[in-house]
């Protein structure tokens, strides 16, 4: 099994505490954060950032319920910083 993790969360203090699965960056993910195989996948939001930019989790979450295959992910996960 492997983690692949979008570009877009390098840098991403998170990452330093994955330890126990083997992660790889993907630059042709667009839409998850991260994906943990073919149907589950993850976005990511720090409250902090959430604060600022209320509107941004239910876009992103709109981005990936609009995908052409509207079943791909069965399993959707919000991974929250506090």
């Amino acid at each position: 099994h492997i983690l692949y993790v979008s570009t877009r969360q390098q840098g991403n203090p998170v990452l330093d505490y994955i330890r126990n699965v083997p992660f790889e960056f993907s630059e042709t993910m667009t839409k998850p954060d991260y994906m943990m195989g073919q149907t589950r996948c993850a976005l990511f939001l720090s409250i902090e950032f959430h604060r600022q930019n209320p509107a941004y989790i239910q876009r992103r979450i709109h981005e990936l319920n609009k995908d052409d295959d509207s079943n791909k992910f069965e399993v959707k996960v919000l991974l929250c910083l506090v």
